[in-house]
C-alpha cells in the first residue's frame, strides 16, 4: 500500500476531517476519510494510584461526543511532547494530585486507526497520599470540563463500573480494560 494524497474535505475550531488516497498492490486508488485534531494528535491516560491505600483515581466526566458520562482515567492532550511533564501536568489538573513518582510509560499506540491518526500513551503514577498537598486535592478544571473523582481499591471496581452502568453512565475501555474480566 503506498498513500498518494491527502485532502482536506472539512475544518472546525478543533478537528479537521480528511481523505487519504492510496494505492493497493493491485493497481487500484482507494480513499478512506478520517479525522484529525488540528492541534495536538497525541495524548496521555494516566493510570494512578494513591500510596500506601493502594487505591486507584477514577474519573467521571461528561463527553460531548456521546452524550454521557464516562467513566475513564485522567487524560488530556500532549501539549508540550514531554509524556512525563504532560501526564503530571494532567493529574494535577484532573485530580489535584500530586505526582510521587512516575512507575512505567507505554509506547505510543493509535487511539483508533480505523477513524483518526491520534495516538496516546498510558503513563502510570503513584501518588503518596500523606504528602501535604495530597491530602485536600483541589482540582484546577478548565471551564468546559466537569470531572467527579473517585477512590477505589482494585477489588472494589468492577462492582463500582457495574453500579454506574445501570445509572445510564458509560465506561471507556481503558479503565475496562484494566480493570474487568471479560
Amino acid at each position: 500500500m503506498k498513500k498518494i494524497s491527502e485532502t482536506l474535505l472539512y475544518e472546525s475550531d478543533w478537528l479537521q476531517l480528511l481523505k487519504s488516497n492510496w494505492q493497493h498492490e493491485n493497481g487500484e486508488v482507494y480513499g478512506w476519510d478520517f479525522v484529525r485534531r488540528k492541534f495536538s494528535r497525541n495524548a496521555v491516560v494516566v493510570i494512578a494510584k494513591l500510596m500506601p491505600s493502594n487505591r486507584y483515581v477514577i474519573t467521571k466526566e461528561y463527553r460531548a461526543a456521546v452524550g454521557h458520562s464516562v467513566i475513564g482515567f485522567p487524560a488530556g492532550l500532549v501539549e508540550d511532547e514531554n509524556i512525563e511533564n504532560d501526564a503530571i501536568r494532567e493529574l494535577k489538573e484532573e485530580t489535584g494530585y500530586i505526582a510521587n513518582k512516575i512507575v512505567k510509560i507505554s509506547p505510543i499506540l493509535d487511539m483508533n486507526p480505523a477513524m483518526t491518526d491520534s495516538t496516546f500513551q498510558v503513563v502510570t503514577i503513584e501518588i503518596d497520599e500523606t504528602r501535604k498537598e495530597n491530602i485536600n486535592p483541589k482540582q484546577e478544571l478548565e471551564l468546559t470540563e466537569d470531572i467527579e473523582i473517585f477512590l477505589l481499591k482494585k477489588e472494589e471496581i468492577s462492582n463500582f463500573l457495574k453500579e454506574q452502568q445501570k445509572l445510564g453512565v458509560r465506561v471507556g475501555p481503558a479503565v475496562s480494560y484494566y480493570f474487568t474480566d471479560f
